[in-house]
C-alpha cells in the first residue's frame, strides 16, 4: 500500500495545474517521456513545430475521445475543417488519427516535447 501511495504522490508532484487530475491522466504524461528519444516522435513533433495550431487539436480530439463533432464544438472550428486536418495529417505522417493508437501516439509525442 505504501508503494502505491509514493507512486500517487510522484504522478501528482509533476506540476499539473489542471483543474481536475487523476491517475489515469497524471500517468499519461509519465508515459510520454520515453519518447522523447524516439526518431518517430521526432519527427511528429516536426509538424507540430510548423504548426502551432495542430497540437491543441490532436489534444481537443484525444480529450474527447476522437469524437470530432465535439471537438468541433470544443475548438468552435467546423466538423469538416476538423476531418481536413486529420486527413492532411494522415497524409504527411501515415499516421491515423481516426484510429485509437494513432491518436494516442500523437498525443503522447506531443506531450513529451511540450515539456
Amino acid at each position: 500500500m505504501r508503494a502505491a501511495f509514493d507512486e500517487e504522490r510522484e504522478l501528482f508532484d509533476l506540476g499539473d495545474k489542471a483543474l481536475v487530475q487523476t491517475v489515469e491522466s497524471a500517468s499519461i504524461k509519465k508515459f510520454a517521456k520515453p519518447l522523447h528519444t524516439s526518431i518517430i516522435s521526432k519527427h511528429i513533433n516536426e509538424f507540430f513545430i510548423k504548426d502551432p495550431t495542430l497540437f491543441p487539436l490532436i489534444a481537443t480530439l484525444f480529450e474527447h475521445q476522437g469524437n470530432i463533432s465535439m471537438t468541433a464544438k470544443a475548438l468552435f472550428m467546423h466538423r469538416n475543417t476538423i476531418q481536413y486536418r486529420m486527413d492532411k495529417f494522415h497524409e504527411q505522417t501515415n499516421l491515423s488519427l481516426r484510429k485509437s493508437d494513432g491518436l494516442l501516439f500523437a498525443y503522447l509525442s506531443g506531450l513529451a516535447f511540450k515539456n
